[in-house]
């Protein structure tokens, strides 16, 4: 059976420059330079990291940062409107709801959270938001055009929704925004959402414009 070849290992001999070869695996070994006798210890390089896959992994950790640093200025701005209810007239303030395990819904949403999200979403000015469904998932697509029945009714400008190849591994919804800080019609959807016992993660997307607020159902 054929053997795979040997990778070779060149360096110059510190004594009188000739170039020595060898075969050696990795770690180091003594060997005779052929022309001067002199012993040189061979060491095999240092294995490094190609440069494309160290900076996806520097991507990937500013992108983490960026989307804990989304998240944590969302729940702030939603902890800080629910403590402010006399902003909303006193027949129209939130309806907040506890959010059962997705588990225990799989053919819908409870019929409290859509009832939490239409009245939530009525208790704010009208506003916009674009609504995407992963592609080929037939019960996501029912999702997302249930959620775009509700907005419509509580009167808010739908676009969508349209497939999409999922952004992530991430189930259920997630939220879309295109800036940091989120302005106030990203906050107003979060704020909606969570209130209503949804619990959307947050996606950070630099193709968006700061006003933009895309609701993916997967």
């Amino acid at each position: 059976m054929p053997t795979a070849p040997r990778k070779t290992t060149e360096m110059q001999c510190p004594a009188c420059g000739h170039t020595i070869k060898s075969t050696a695996g990795g770690g180091r070994r003594r060997v005779q330079c052929p022309k001067c006798r002199e012993v040189v210890e061979l060491t095999a390089p240092p294995t490094q990291a190609a440069p494309d896959l160290v900076a996806l992994l520097d991507r990937c950790e500013l992108l983490d940062a960026r989307i804990r640093t989304l998240e944590k200025i969302l729940l702030q701005l939603a902890s800080e409107r629910s403590a402010q209810p006399t902003s909303l007239e006193p027949s129209r303030k939130l309806r907040w709801v506890a959010s059962p395990a997705e588990c225990e819904w799989p053919e819908g949403f409870p019929p409290e959270l859509e009832a939490a999200l239409l009245h939530n979403l009525n208790a704010m000015p009208s506003r916009a938001i674009t609504i995407q469904a992963a592609a080929g998932d037939t019960a996501a697509r029912w999702r997302a055009e249930r959620l775009k029945e509700i907005f419509q009714r509580a009167r808010w400008a739908v676009h969508g929704p349209r497939e999409v190849s999922p952004p992530g591994e991430e189930h259920g919804l997630s939220l879309a925004v295109g800036s940091l800080p989120p302005s106030s019609d990203v906050a107003a959807t979060y704020l909606a959402l969570t209130a209503s016992g949804f619990s959307p993660h947050s996606l950070l997307d630099p193709n968006l414009g700061g006003d933009d607020a895309v609701l993916i159902v997967a």
